[in-house]
């Protein structure tokens, strides 16, 4: 503590001694720089410590992933005139996305302009290519384009002037990549711009001179090594278990995705049978077919644990919404789901993860895994599933009438009592307009566990509303206004 008169010395000597252990360098070195040398250093500190608190979530403990970032880096860390583009390429389950995030994160220290747009393939598919560059301007500019060729028009524009840090995950199409980052000269010098994809083809469509980097599997050890580290949670296999875990893991190949979720399905499993059973399983599975080895945890679950994992891929997957998530439980509680038990049962075999806000978030081929279960076997191409704005089908959770073009037509079949919506167990209800009119008499869903009203309801209708039969567990009311609102639970 300074007692007395402070002088701006005393201020230097104190910022100096707090910088030295900050920056973990000498005093000495620190007393030879000039003010403003001293002062850029301060800010570059400060900078890189807040950064670091908004770095992308990466696995803990990866495993055979520090060759591929050196060689990366390596090439990185070469000399240019222009903006640069990495693009790791290999099937879906192989890591991909936890390599460019490992790389991203080593460079943002370096970089004040950055980006990541998650799961390309999927946002585009239920938003459009417009969205994804409004994202990503927004990060970069702080302003959101009307159109894709306003936006194409300001990244060229705005982006020319700013070194930017750029991730896009899972690009699966030319057009996508085109939107967003076509030609180099788009970029400042030393932009780089690092793409996932499990199609090479779109690589070599780009107008850059693509570092294109194949990732394969892992290798024998590493892959015994993660496998161990989810069936064991040690590095090594449990003595009875070495000559069984060599087998799998020999069987199964070195696809990351696959090693963790058998691997977390093994876990406390002490019964010789049941991995012998695994073995078995897994050889009659032609090799690197992943949706089949995944398929092998999944069929494992009980009844009411898979419907969940079937919900959350459905309806759930991408919503930034703990509060969604909360009404998820009060729906499969009131199915009998058990859904704390299911949750924690999904978590520990790697099928799903909660994120920070308690969102809901599933690999892509997991997703996929549970898509096609849905739709039986068919391909998803050809499949239209209850996460399709397009799906003609009666879905348990019925979200966004807005963009529903038979929502009308629902509250009409339901109103007169027809039971293909007896199963229909979450209802989302509300309209943006101003003057908006949702006329239904006697709707009857008797499973009805959430009723979710949002918007501005002049008239929900004239009579009664028979919904639910032991009531509501959940019932959420935002900004809602009503001239006319009955509900008899019933």
């Amino acid at each position: 503590m300074l007692i007395g008169p402070i002088h701006s010395s005393h201020v230097c000597w104190c910022l100096l001694m707090r910088l030295s252990i900050i920056t973990k360098l000498s005093m000495s070195f620190l007393l030879d720089r000039h003010e403003g040398e001293l002062v850029k250093k301060v800010i570059e500190n400060v900078l890189s410590k807040l950064r670091q608190d908004f770095q992308l979530d990466v696995t803990k403990h990866l495993v055979g992933i520090g060759d591929h970032v050196n060689r990366i880096m390596k090439w990185v860390d070469t000399p240019t005139t222009d903006a640069r583009m990495i693009g790791i390429y290999g099937m879906g389950g192989i890591g991909k996305t936890t390599l460019a995030k490992v790389i991203y994160n080593q460079l943002s220290n370096d970089f004040v302009h950055r980006s990541f747009l998650a799961d390309i393939r999927e946002t585009a598919r239920h938003n459009n290519i417009a969205y994804l560059q409004k994202q990503l301007i927004k990060d970069i500019l702080q302003i959101e384009p009307s159109n894709v060729d306003e936006g194409i028009s300001r990244i060229k524009s705005g982006f020319k002037g700013k070194k930017v840090l750029i991730l896009l995950d899972d690009i699966d199409h030319k057009d996508q990549l085109n939107a967003l980052a076509r030609e180099r000269n788009w970029f400042m010098a030393g932009s780089i711009i690092i793409v996932t994809t499990r199609y090479e083809a779109i690589l070599d469509q780009s107008k850059f001179n693509v570092h294109k980097y194949d990732l394969n599997e892992l290798d024998q050890e590493h892959a015994l090594l993660l496998f161990n580290r989810h069936a064991f949670y040690m590095d090594h296999s449990s003595k009875d278990f070495e000559g069984l875990s060599r087998d799998i893991v020999s069987t199964m190949g070195g696809l990351p995705l696959a090693l963790k979720v058998v691997g977390s399905y093994l876990y406390k499993k002490t019964n010789r049978k049941v991995w012998e059973d695994v073995r078995k399983q897994l050889k009659n599975q032609p090799h690197r077919d992943v949706q089949k080895i995944l398929r092998i945890s999944y069929d494992a679950l009980e009844d009411g644990h898979q419907q969940i994992f079937l919900d959350i891929v459905c309806f759930f997957i991408g919503i930034d919404d703990g509060e969604v998530a909360r009404f998820a439980m009060y729906m499969w509680e009131d199915c009998g789901f058990y859904p704390n038990q299911g949750i924690e049962e999904l978590k520990l075999r790697c099928l799903i993860k909660i994120g920070d806000d308690g969102e809901f978030m599933v690999h892509d081929q997991l997703r996929d895994l549970g898509r096609s279960i849905f739709c039986q076997g068919q391909p998803l191409e050809k499949c239209s599933g209850p996460w399709d704005d397009n799906y003609e089908g009666v879905p348990r959770v019925v979200r966004h009438p807005e963009r529903r073009p038979w929502f009308h037509d629902f509250l009409g079949a339901a109103s007169s009592g027809d039971s293909k919506f007896s199963e229909v167990r979450w209802l989302e209800w509300g309209n943006p307009g101003n003057d908006a009119s949702l006329s239904t008499i006697n709707l009857h869903l008797p499973k009805l566990s959430v009723l979710d009203l949002w918007g501005r309801v002049k008239r929900i209708g004239k009579e009664s509303q028979r919904i639910g039969k032991d009531g509501i567990h959940s019932w959420r009311q935002s900004s809602l206004k009503f001239s006319t609102f009955e509900v008899v639970l019933i």
